[in-house]
């Protein structure tokens, strides 16, 4: 049965039984809350352990099926998930956990999910918070025990799920979405969805990766998934989203289908009529769009920032390899930072940052986190530098010639060392848990992860390692690398050890030495 047969059967079932951040204000010398790491085992007893072998399963995808009815005068969103999840680990399991990131702006929270400081930001229309409630949980089209804490939903499964088998998990929610500005959020013109739908933690080696939602950095590890979501709006409204969209008939309520395969999120924005879009196609059949509000938009601007992304699609594919989705949408929202956060497919741009020259280089990084962060994916908090630094360092040689780039490297090499004795967690291998101020956060998994792969691409030479960036794309494309694997591959085309090299950059509260 083809799963949205599936979908239309759970759907009836389910109604009958009910950054490269920025930052330099005085917030980023504030205190956040600190908070550990979480790892839950599947193995929950002795019992429960089918093998002690490892077995390897045929490659699976999650899918996702999801209708979303939205009020955007309410604010309020309605919806119907139908997830499909395989245990792929050895053991049996008891439990399905599902993240809602969204449910850190609810007031019943149990800590504050922003630095102190940033709340005038986050609110800027007035402290408002919102929710995230679950109704009904299914498996397999039966009633599920559920409970939620903070931002993690626990489906109890009624039988244990055998090794290498399937279950379908549906939920019936709804949403109330204030006047925030966040990862998800709206104003007057537009709501804006990033972080929002509910989504299955990385479950790897037995392990579900379920971690606290820290203010600093993105707390949401995600896995390749399929996405088939429909939503409906009011006619006046367009969705922008991941994916490919088309936008079915209705002069009231039209439904908008999208279809998002083998991506590692899915965000959206529901855009008022106060919207205008500019878009360019492309011959290999990449479409890029920028979606602004009439009041600002500059067309010369807005045209070079279009331009811009062309060629920085076209550096990132000579450089990395071959971009595998057909488009690119960039939106303009407001944000509590005067940045750009960016998903598979789509990126939230804050309007302060859309119509200054500061944009270009946004887009350029934002792209390049296509490949790494989405294509190639990677735990964001505990490995964050494995994305933001690479593209940080690649970012480079779109603007800058070789000496520049040396330049450059020289001049951050010195700022950062002298940043490094006024910082408690200097080292790369810390998780977010760790960090206190935006600022470190970004000197550290940015500014000190750049300098590494500087390093290394002055290690290795230029051919090297370009071939060493390639061979790692082409190694994890639609999969999670890891350190380890990553310094393997660095190792297999510089045909030296780099253990000493790597040991340095990554556990040393020093910063190593450059040429």
């Amino acid at each position: 049965m083809k799963l949205r047969h599936i979908f239309i059967i759970a759907f009836v079932s389910l109604l009958a039984a009910c950054g490269e951040v920025e930052s330099n204000t005085e917030e980023c010398d504030e205190v956040a809350q600190q908070i550990s790491v979480v790892e839950v085992d599947a193995e929950e007893n002795d019992e429960s352990k089918e093998s002690d072998e490892s077995v390897t399963w045929p490659l699976y995808v999650p899918s996702y099926v999801i209708n979303l009815e939205i009020f955007p005068d309410e604010r309020t969103v309605n919806g119907v998930a139908n997830v499909s999840f395989m245990n792929t680990s050895n053991y049996a399991l008891d439990r399905v956990f599902f993240n809602l990131p969204f449910n850190a702006f609810a007031e019943d929270f149990p800590y504050t999910a922003w630095l102190p400081g940033f709340e005038s930001r986050i609110f800027q229309h007035g402290q408002n918070f919102g929710h995230f409630n679950v109704t009904l949980a299914t498996t397999s089209l039966n009633p599920a025990e559920f409970d939620i804490h903070g931002t993690l939903l626990t489906i109890h499964l009624e039988e244990q799920l055998p090794p290498g088998v399937a279950v379908e998990v549906g939920l019936i929610f709804d949403a109330y979405i204030p006047h925030i500005s966040h990862r998800t959020g709206g104003n007057e013109y537009a709501m804006w969805f990033g972080n929002f739908l509910p989504t299955l933690p990385v479950f790897s080696s037995g392990h579900w990766h379920i971690y606290p939602h820290h203010p600093i950095g993105n707390p949401i590890f995600t896995t390749i998934s399929n996405f088939e979501v429909n939503i409906t709006a009011p006619a006046e409204y367009t969705i922008v989203s991941t994916g490919t969209a088309i936008r079915g008939e209705g002069d009231i309520r039209p439904t908008t289908s999208i279809i998002a395969d083998h991506v590692r999120d899915f965000a959206f924005a529901v855009l008022s009529s106060s919207y205008n879009s500019q878009r360019i196609l492309l011959d290999a059949g990449l479409e890029i769009a920028v979606y602004y509000h009439k009041c600002c938009g500059n067309e010369a601007a807005l045209n070079a920032l279009l331009s811009i992304a062309i060629d920085a699609f076209d550096y990132f594919e000579n450089r990395v390899g071959i971009y595998p989705y057909q488009s690119f949408n960039i939106v303009e929202t407001e944000l509590f930072i005067r940045d750009s956060i960016r998903y598979p497919g789509i990126v939230f741009v804050d309007s302060r940052l859309l119509h200054t020259p500061a944009v270009h280089d946004s887009i350029v990084r934002d792209i390049g986190y296509q490949w790494f962060y989405n294509v190639v994916g990677n735990n964001p908090v505990t490995e964050t530098w494995l994305s933001h630094g690479l593209v940080a360092f690649l970012q480079l040689g779109f603007t800058m010639d070789e000496d520049e780039i040396v330049a450059h490297a020289q001049t951050l090499h010195q700022n950062l060392d002298r940043a490094l004795i006024f910082m408690e967690f200097p080292e790369l291998f810390r998780d977010l848990g760790h960090y206190t101020s935006w600022m470190d956060y970004r000197n550290i998994q940015h500014s000190r992860g750049k300098l590494l792969f500087y390093a290394l691409w002055q290690e290795m030479g230029d051919e090297a390692f370009n071939l060493f960036v390639r061979t790692y794309y082409q190694r994890y494309a639609f999969g999670t690398a890891t350190t380890e694997g990553l310094i393997a591959i660095a190792e297999e085309i510089h045909e030296e050890s780099l253990t000493d090299f790597f040991d340095a950059w990554i556990n040393s509260p020093a910063l190593p030495p450059i040429n």
